[in-house]
């Protein structure tokens, strides 16, 4: 399983939310992103959690800044709504883009941008939301529901040759208090992609009952217990070690 620290990015500065609200300021994302790959981290994603809500584009000059100095894989995510704006990005040095609110506009978006630029570089990012027993996907910082059922998106998404999907559970956000194990075995039950988790990690013991679930988790994206140092990198790989899981020896 990777190991990936999510920054949420606000006008070039780092931010933490709640339920994917709240955009508390915290530093530098370039210093941030440097230090977590000095802690060993396998990946970094990189997100603009509110561009389409604000019609912005992607971070083109925040990733080439970054790219820089940073040397591990690093998926991008916000404002991406043109094939031109995955080729700039891939060409700045994104290795993969996550894309939400164009694909679920028009999801005839993942196959053009699949076909142009394999499967390997296109994710697709779903904020997930329970209502009402159903769980649906959400735009715009989890604040605007969709018309995608959850489960019916997921099989969509893979059918339309996307290489991997990044799940935030809405409200488990920002919480620290647990994994929404619900959600991901739904997902895990409904497609064969690669998944990577984001929302609720807030201790090591959070990732306790993988010890009686059996997850294809491919990657595990975590934010304020990495931003607010409540734990470290390598207490995370020594604890997917002990579960099991397959991790990057250093």
């Amino acid at each position: 399983m990777r190991i990936i620290g999510r920054l949420d990015v606000k006008n070039g500065l780092l931010v933490k939310t709640i339920n994917l609200e709240g955009l508390r300021q915290i530093g530098s994302c370039k210093e941030f992103a440097l230090k977590y790959m000095e802690e060993n981290i396998d990946e970094i994603f990189l997100s603009d959690p509110v561009a389409s809500l604000y019609d912005r584009e992607p971070m083109f000059d925040l990733l080439d800044t970054i790219t820089d100095d940073l040397f591990i894989p690093i998926t991008i995510s916000g404002g991406i709504k043109t094939i031109e704006h995955i080729r700039k990005l891939l060409l700045i040095g994104a290795d993969k883009v996550a894309i939400n609110t164009a694909a679920i506009s028009n999801p005839e978006f993942i196959n053009q941008a699949v076909s142009i630029f394999g499967s390997q570089s296109i994710a697709i990012s779903i904020q997930a939301k329970k209502i009402n027993n159903n769980w649906h996907c959400f735009t715009n910082c989890g604040r605007d529901k969709s018309n995608k059922v959850l489960v019916d998106w997921l099989r969509e998404v893979e059918k339309r040759g996307a290489g991997e999907i990044i799940i935030t559970s809405v409200s488990k956000e920002g919480m620290m208090k647990g994994l929404d194990f619900e959600l991901l075995h739904l997902v895990s039950e409904n497609v064969n992609l690669p998944v990577t988790y984001s929302g609720g990690f807030g201790e090591i013991n959070h990732l306790n009952p993988f010890k009686d679930i059996d997850f294809n988790l491919s990657g595990l994206a975590i934010s304020g217990s990495f931003h607010y140092e409540k734990v470290t990198v390598n207490q995370i790989r020594e604890k997917l070690k002990e579960l099991d899981f397959s991790v990057r020896s250093l």
